[in-house]
This record gives structure tokens, sequence and C-alpha cells, in this order.
């Protein structure tokens, strides 16, 4: 059980760092402030797709979760091993999809949220100066800390 949760933590981990930068894995730039307009329908588009599949993983998996809860409740005989067995694992089997479509929607609901402030950024055509903390890759899979200046007129 040990091993279990502390495997689930790590593949948490991983996922948030996976998605840490989107617009550079799609789009190859540094900042989701250098997008084009179809870079940010694109981007829009994804996030939306992904968030309602996580809502739909999530909604899903909690709907069959309560069935079976309710199953559990509703037995005849509820010391029956057998059913002990086959509901518990029902319930083990249900939540990586609870838990998965719960990881796709934090994600991907952020990331709606940042690209439609950079859009809003980017596209509004009054005179603008924003200066922003960033991570510049660099070669050899390395990090760099940095300053984005970004002028707009």
């Amino acid at each position: 059980m040990k091993n279990f949760i502390l495997i689930l933590v790590i593949m948490v981990i991983c996922q948030f760092s996976v998605q840490g930068q989107w617009y550079y894995r799609h789009h190859r730039v540094n900042d989701p402030l250098l997008l084009k307009q179809w870079q940010f329908n694109q981007s829009q588009t994804w996030s939306l797709t992904y968030l309602a599949l996580g809502s739909g993983l999530a909604v899903g998996g909690t709907v069959t979760l309560i069935t079976v809860l309710n199953n559990i409740e509703g037995s005849k005989n509820p010391f029956d091993f057998s059913d002990i067995f086959d509901n518990a694992i029902y319930t083990i089997s249900i939540m990586p999809f609870i838990l998965t479509g719960v990881i796709i929607m934090s994600i991907n609901g952020s990331n709606c949220s940042k690209i439609k402030k950079a859009r809003n950024m980017v596209l509004n055509n009054t005179g603008r100066m924003n200066l922003n903390p960033t991570l510049i890759r660099g070669p050899g899979n390395t990090f760099n800390p940095g300053l984005t200046l970004a002028v707009r007129f």
C-alpha cells in the first residue's frame, strides 16, 4: 500500500512538471506573450478539450463509485465476503479514473486562465510595459532565471 501511494504521488508530481510550460512544448516559445492569434486559438481549444475530458473522467468515476457504494448498502448480507471483495475491487479500479480526471481538470483549468490572460495582454491595442520573472530553457535541458520585458504600443 505504501508503494502504491508513493507511486501515485510521484505520478502526480511528474504530471504537474510535464504540463509546466505547455507553450514551449507546443509552440517552441519561452513566454506565452510571444504566441500569435492562431496559436492562442489552438491552445485554448486543446485546453478546453482536455478540461472536458478530465471532467468526464472525474464525473463518470464518481457516479460509478456512488453506484458501487449504494450497492454495498443495499446488499442483503453485508458480511458476504465475495460481495465485499467484488466491491473493493470495483472501488480500487475506479479511483485512478477519478484522480486522473481531477489532475487533468486542475492543470487545464489553470492553462485556460493563463491563455486568456496572455491573449488579453498581447491582443489588446493599448500601450503597456510588462516585466515578468521567467525561466529560460537553455541547451542540455538547463533552465536559467531571467526577466521578460515586453513593451507594447
